[in-house]
């Protein structure tokens, strides 16, 4: 009886102890901006680079509530957008978006 008692402590030691938890966040390392609205082949011009037509130079997505939207990559960061309609600056705005996080702009 006492074999069993001892047996049955040195099983609970060796079944319960050892055992780790861990938790990995994984964070996406690109940033985006996300432009919604229904383009009119607009320009979109990022920190002074080269203009990008939305809708021919970028791929146009539809949003689960139906919004028009067009995806694009840049690195975490300051930044700078500006949204040109038929030559007028219709948006120009500074922000800073973390890794793994998205702008928003409204057309």
């Amino acid at each position: 009886m006492r074999n069993l008692i001892i047996y049955s402590i040195m099983s609970l030691f060796l079944f319960s102890c050892g055992g780790k938890n861990f938790t990995v966040n994984q964070v996406e390392s690109h940033s985006f901006i996300l432009i919604k609205g229904d383009s009119k082949k607009e320009q979109v011009i990022i920190d002074n680079g080269q203009p990008l037509i939305l809708g021919t130079d970028t791929k146009e997505y539809k949003l689960d509530d139906g919004v028009n939207a067009s995806k694009l990559q840049i690195n975490e960061g300051a930044h700078t957008i500006k949204i040109i309609r038929d030559g007028s600056v219709i948006i120009q705005r500074n922000f800073f978006v973390a890794p793994g996080n998205s702008f928003e702009v409204n057309l």
